[in-house]
């Protein structure tokens, strides 16, 4: 790792081509060795900023800049960089994406490099920017990077569809949604779609204030409930899907929240028809595939099927509507 590093720093100075010949010959995997080298807990540690700021500042935006400049090579290949959005911790999201990216590659002969990001906020920056040639991200974050940025629905679930779920302990005495009024209830982030701004949207429908802890991602949540730190948690229903059966057997789903389209894999505009078409049948031939159904599942994606646009711009603006609380803590 630290001859990693170092090097890393002496091609920052040197020129964009050195620096991808590396990062092609090490292989996206390094990433993942580098990030999960540190300890977790680096990315909130006052002491550990330095080692944040080098995972988010260095080694994910090179990904972007790599992609940007050699897209198109001379051999033709075509080089894109996936963003995902941060609902898991990035360790997780590389053990997710990894094997279906590398699976695509034998699929389709397109190259991809995964670039997740570390916070909603700069998952946000990223659509603005552009930085994502395929980004896979929530619905209302789909709805705006169609509308305002020109993206293009590829790729959704065909399955299943997206709920917020509020969660209890299986332990709780509470049995109705109307005696989580007034009390503290854990959720990812304030941009999260389904945890949060369907779930804020539908307990004002019904009335139903609530003090909001937001605990930064929909694995905390799930802990939060279980440890007892609050009597319950919202959570999105894919992400309930993917928790082991020793988190969910103490886990209880008190609400789910009226259904909206899962979340989609977009492509940025400069990205070619071609190059588009070509993917979308590599997915859908991976996901012919027991080996495709058994990977696409850990997103979750149980069955891959078309996007519309449609189905993404017609998801309403309920972005500012929230719950209003006595306070939130901390």
């Amino acid at each position: 790792m630290q001859a990693y590093v170092k090097s890393a720093f002496l091609d920052r100075r040197g020129d964009l081509f050195t620096l991808a010949q590396q990062l092609r010959r090490i292989g996206s995997m390094q990433y993942l060795h580098v990030i999960d080298s540190a300890d977790s807990s680096m990315f909130n540690a006052k002491k550990n900023v330095f080692m944040r700021k080098f995972v988010s500042g260095i080694l994910v935006p090179v990904c972007v800049l790599i992609s940007a400049k050699f897209a198109h090579s001379a051999d033709n290949k075509v080089t894109l960089t996936v963003g995902v959005v941060p609902q898991l911790d990035v360790r997780r999201t590389f053990e997710i994406w990894q094997p279906i990216l590398e699976a695509l590659e034998k699929q389709s002969g397109l190259t991809f490099i995964l670039a997740p990001s570390l916070s909603i906020s700069e998952h946000l920056k990223r659509i603005e920017s552009g930085g994502a040639d395929l980004l896979y991200t929530n619905p209302y974050f789909a709805r705006n990077a169609i509308v305002n940025h020109g993206y293009a629905p590829l790729i959704r679930d065909a399955e299943e569809m997206l709920t917020g779920i509020l969660i209890v302990r299986t332990d709780s005495p509470i049995e109705k949604l109307a005696e989580i009024r007034d009390q503290i209830v854990a959720f990812p982030h304030p941009e999260a779609f389904a945890a949060t701004t369907l779930m804020r949207y539908s307990l004002t429908q019904q009335h139903i204030n609530v003090m909001q802890k937001y605990v930064g991602s929909h694995q905390s949540v799930m802990l939060n409930v279980v440890l007892g730190q609050v009597i319950a948690g919202s959570i999105a229903s894919s992400i309930y899907d993917l928790a082991s059966a020793d988190l969910r057997d103490n886990l209880r789903i008190l609400y789910r929240t009226p259904e909206t389209v899962p979340h989609p894999l977009l492509t940025h505009p400069r990205v070619s028809t071609t190059t588009r078409h070509l993917l979308v049948q590599a997915i859908l031939e991976l996901a012919s595939t027991p080996q495709g159904r058994e990977l696409f599942a850990r997103i979750p994606m149980k069955k891959p099927g078309p996007a519309t646009v449609q189905e993404y711009i017609s998801i309403p603006d309920v972005g500012g509507t929230r719950p209003e609380s006595k306070a939130s803590p901390p």
